[in-house]
């Protein structure tokens, strides 16, 4: 196996395990960060809006993006080392 680049390594093949594990990761950053928004914007745009966070769901959904997205960078860098056949015909 040869040394790869973090370039190369983003651009090969991920298995589909990682793949599977990137979109679960990027859903639960997705959500985690929709629940952070919905306090400021539903205060921008309804004046009795009354919805807010208790401390440690804000905390938890902090800490959701950021393991979210995390996790698929570090899946997305995974490759996936197929053998490949010999093309040399030595003959």
């Amino acid at each position: 196996m040869k040394k790869l680049t973090f370039w190369q390594r983003v651009k090969s093949p991920t298995p589909k395990f990682f793949k599977k594990l990137i979109n679960i990761s990027l859903s639960v950053a997705a959500g985690a960060g929709a629940a952070l928004m919905a306090e400021p914007i539903g205060k921008a745009v309804i004046t009795d809006f009354t919805y807010t966070l208790f401390p440690w769901v804000e905390v938890l959904c902090k800490n959701l993006v950021v393991i979210g997205i995390v996790a698929a960078a570090i899946a997305k860098t995974t490759v996936d080392y197929k053998p490949t056949e010999n093309t040399n015909k030595d003959v």
